[in-house]
């Protein structure tokens, strides 16, 4: 395909055709086209074209282009485009449960509050909770692909606000770092990272009987911050990264969510996580993105 016929695919209605003409220029390096790139990414509505885009952008903007192109770094490519079909395959499949499942939970629920005397004490009552927490889950998990802003906000102000969010009696939530601690980075996706990380730490302490313990701590490096979150609890098994797979958890009554929502917030930020048992015992989980500037 030719890139003038792949610019006029990106002008089509369709979104199958939009996605078919970004895909082309995942596999180029053309330099010139980057401000063209960048305008159709503004008016980019559908997410798994937005993503292919961005992908696209990120192949033209590389500088060290080979000088022979069939000699491109495939290996790279393979890796961007596989994170791109996960997200991708993520988004519609969220999108489709949520689609077809939140309405009928709606209606399951009002026939159970009519035709059940006691519902309020209800084991219904319970596994349509459990239910919502599951619906829950999965929109967190579009929310969290959804693609980065550039916001000014106080990071230390944040991971506060958060903090007493999700603290519960009797556990010792200690915060450590520079204050104010100004960064920039997209609020939503920082927030959805840091309130599940904490969530997940605070959960893990309530298995102490004595001291429940939870250190949050930030700063930055020339290239990059960082937020670790170092728990009291249980630890984890064997350092599994499997635990941020949707699904996985280690909690019983728990979907899997909050670490696969953790991952992918911290991807979305062109950053990563780590989770492995403490020094003195317990659990930490690190969050690393790349300083915007």
């Amino acid at each position: 395909m030719e890139s003038s016929d792949a610019i006029k695919l990106l002008e089509s209605s369709s979104p199958h055709q939009r996605l078919r003409g970004a895909r082309h220029f995942s596999r180029t390096s053309l330099p010139d086209l980057l401000p063209k790139l960048k305008s159709f990414l503004q008016k980019e509505r559908v997410s798994h074209v937005r993503a292919a885009l961005e992908l696209a952008i990120k192949r033209n903007s590389r500088s060290n282009t080979p000088e022979d192109p069939k000699s491109t770094d495939e290996n790279q490519i393979d890796e961007d485009e596989g994170i791109v079909a996960t997200k991708q395959e993520a988004d519609k499949w969220a999108g489709i449960i949520l689609h077809e499942i939140e309405p009928k939970v709606g209606l399951i629920r009002v026939s159970a509050q009519q035709e059940i005397s006691d519902f309020e004490n209800s084991e219904t009552k319970r596994y349509l909770e459990s239910l919502d927490m599951v619906l829950s889950g999965f929109s967190d998990l579009r929310r969290s692909i959804a693609t980065p802003k550039a916001d000014e906000l106080d990071l230390a102000e944040l991971i506060k606000e958060i903090s007493q969010q999700e603290c519960k009696e009797g556990t010792d939530v200690s915060l450590s770092g520079q204050k104010p601690f100004i960064i920039k980075g997209d609020i939503n996706l920082l927030h959805m990272a840091i309130s599940n990380g904490i969530r997940n730490a605070v959960e893990a302490v309530q298995e102490n009987t004595d001291e429940k313990r939870v250190i949050v701590s930030w700063s930055k490096t020339d290239v990059e911050y960082s937020v670790s979150i170092l728990d009291n609890g249980p630890g984890i098994c064997d350092g599994k990264s499997s635990f941020f797979e949707v699904g996985n958890s280690s909690k019983k009554k728990h979907g899997g969510f909050g670490l696969a929502i953790v991952k992918h917030a911290l991807e979305n930020l062109d950053g990563r996580t780590s989770l492995a048992t403490a020094k003195d015992g317990g659990a930490k989980l690190e969050l690393r993105w790349r300083l915007q500037v």
